[in-house]
């Protein structure tokens, strides 16, 4: 599992495109806690929808 997820929001870029805008980053659980994810959001997707994605490493992978 990646250590943080990139936390985006798809937004319509076109009849048949979808960006997909970061909004903040998801740190996984650590295994004393109680939760899956803790989700820290710099802002709040206007259309309600969050989608998760692993963080670039910056690899070459």
């Amino acid at each position: 599992m990646a250590d943080v997820l990139n936390v985006t929001t798809p937004v319509k870029a076109g009849e048949d495109q979808t960006r997909f805008w970061s909004v903040g980053v998801a740190f996984p659980f650590r295994p004393e806690q109680n939760y899956l994810f803790k989700i820290r959001l710099d802002a709040n997707p206007v259309n309600g929808e969050l989608v998760l994605f692993p963080a670039d490493t910056g690899g070459d992978g």
